[in-house]
């Protein structure tokens, strides 16, 4: 085995994708340690975490349909510290070009995942104590950066930058705006984790998945909707995993767009804050999130990042009641 060889647990729930699988990592310098089927239930992988430890392996590779996946995750992120893949996309074999491009895609995941863990890259940067999504459209990219630039360094939260725009320029808003602030900007293209002190943009070509612990996954398909990318969505799914951390402000813009995420964050014991309609270049998005009922507090952008920082000095018992 090389240097970079991984042990890899292989979670599954078909037999395609347990041969697929089992063949691609195989015939990589990679080893499958252990192959467990949860087809018929969770049990197999319980029993498993609870008779072995997890120093034999070096990371966790997870192919299995929507209605096992949330269970399975969080059993294996409460059993195992070690790094979670999630495969998102299986081609048959007879649609040979796309077949390869998956297996490419992979392995350089696989690959990329064992760089992130074991490197540099996020040196200095603590899990989260709490997630806030920023969420904009027509006019966000200039109050959002008024917000960011307003917050003091250093407070213990990741923000999730929603922001309405076409494909081709979630790139430049990622490097356009993250130079001088103390929050730089990231876009999401790979496995990434949230991290404190960091924005990371929400692409605008593909959905996300939000794994327990701070982990995201860009996967392949494609936004549903009139809005790329959305909002509700993004809240909706975040809110499954933090709950009362999550908390989401909604900035300029000309929808509806985060309407129900706001319902969703007020369900789930976080806290909705809007930019004041007064200060906005369009105010149709936080007049849509004040109409719920949900929102708590409203102010400019400069405003926002001083409540923020102020609630984020509080006791947790305190940040509780204003929320």
């Amino acid at each position: 085995m090389t240097a970079h060889a991984r042990r890899v647990a292989l979670v599954t729930d078909s037999e395609l994708g347990r041969q697929a699988l089992m063949a691609l990592v195989g015939g990589s310098q990679n080893s499958i340690a252990v192959s467990i089927d949860v087809s018929l239930g969770s049990q197999p992988l319980v029993d498993y975490l609870q008779q072995h430890h997890d120093e034999h392996l070096d990371m966790w590779l997870l192919d299995i349909s929507a209605q096992h996946d949330q269970s399975i995750l969080h059993i294996v992120c409460d059993g195992s510290d070690k790094p979670i893949l999630v495969n998102d996309e299986l081609p048959t074999a007879q649609h040979m070009q796309r077949y390869q491009l998956w297996q490419k895609r992979l392995l350089e995941k696989v690959a990329g995942l064992s760089i992130e863990n074991n490197g540099a890259d996020n040196v200095g940067l603590a899990p989260a104590v709490q997630v806030w999504v920023l969420a904009a459209s027509l006019g966000g990219p200039a109050m959002v950066k008024r917000f960011l630039s307003s917050l003091p360094k250093g407070l213990p939260i990741a923000f999730v930058y929603v922001q309405h725009i076409e494909a081709e320029f979630d790139n430049y808003l990622a490097g356009g705006m993250g130079a001088e602030q103390g929050y730089p900007l990231r876009l999401i293209n790979r496995e990434q984790n949230l991290r404190a002190g960091e924005t990371l943009v929400v692409p605008a070509d593909a959905q996300l998945r939000f794994l327990p612990f701070g982990g995201v996954i860009k996967t392949a398909i494609p936004w549903q909707g009139p809005y790329q990318p959305s909002i509700d969505q993004v809240v909706a799914e975040l809110g499954k995993e933090y709950r009362k951390k999550l908390g989401v402000i909604i900035f300029s813009g000309t929808c509806n767009d985060g309407e129900i995420g706001c319902r969703v964050v007020k369900a789930c014991g976080g806290k909705v804050w809007a930019q004041s309609p007064a200060t906005c270049v369009s105010a149709a998005m936080p007049e849509a999130a004040m109409s719920t009922g949900c929102v708590s507090f409203q102010g400019s952008p400069e405003e926002l990042a001083m409540q923020l920082a102020h609630i984020m000095a509080q006791p947790i018992a305190q940040q509780e009641v204003r929320r």
